[in-house]
């Protein structure tokens, strides 16, 4: 069985409010930043499960 990774947990929280600020945005320059944190942090997720799920 395998247990849950809480980095995994929280980066997906992190990745979750993140999509709220683009969906919520109030202009297009918010949500372009906001669309921007989210690429990054997927793409630092994705690195975190390489390094550390392998």
């Amino acid at each position: 069985m395998v247990t849950p990774c809480e980095a995994c947990q929280w980066w997906d929280t992190v990745i979750g409010r993140t999509e709220a600020r683009v969906r919520t945005a109030p202009d297009r320059w918010e949500r372009a930043t906001a669309e921007e944190h989210r690429a990054q942090y997927v793409a630092n997720r994705a690195e975190h499960v390489r390094r550390d799920h392998a």
